[in-house]
C-alpha cells in the first residue's frame, strides 16, 4: 500500500455535522501517512463502543466506495481498536477510577467476535 496522507482525527468528537451534512472538521493539527480507512475503523469502534448508530461510518463509506478488500479493512482496523479499548478497561488515564465494568469488557468481547466474524 502506497502511504497516503489524511487527517487522522476526523472520528466523532472532531466533526460538526450540520442537518445531517458534515460541515466542519475540527481539530487538525496532524496528518498522518498509511492507510486513510484506519481512522474509519477507529470511528467505527468509537460509535459501536459507545452503542450508537454507526449512520457517520455508513455515509463515509458510501463516499469511498470501497472494494471488499477495503471495507474488509476497516473491519480490521475496528477489531483492532476494540482490543485496544479492551486493554484500556481498568487503566486510570484521564479518570478518576480504575474501576472494571464487567458489562462493558462483555459488550467489547462481543463486538470483537462480531468483527473477527466478518474477516
Amino acid at each position: 500500500m502506497k502511504p497516503t496522507p489524511f487527517l487522522a482525527d476526523t472520528t466523532t468528537k472532531n466533526v460538526i455535522v450540520h442537518q445531517g451534512r458534515l460541515t466542519g472538521i475540527v481539530d487538525v493539527d496532524e496528518i498522518c501517512f498509511g492507510d486513510p480507512l484506519l481512522t474509519v475503523g477507529l470511528t467505527q469502534m468509537a460509535l459501536l463502543a459507545a452503542g450508537s448508530d454507526t449512520d457517520y461510518v455508513a455515509h463515509w463509506l458510501a463516499l469511498l466506495n470501497p472494494s471488499a478488500e477495503q471495507r474488509a479493512m476497516v473491519d480490521f482496523y475496528a477489531a483492532v481498536f476494540c482490543a485496544d479499548f479492551l486493554g484500556e478497561q481498568g487503566q486510570s488515564f484521564n479518570r478518576t477510577s480504575t474501576a472494571v465494568n464487567p458489562a462493558k469488557i462483555a459488550a467489547l468481547e462481543l463486538t470483537l467476535d462480531e468483527l473477527l466474524g466478518r474477516l
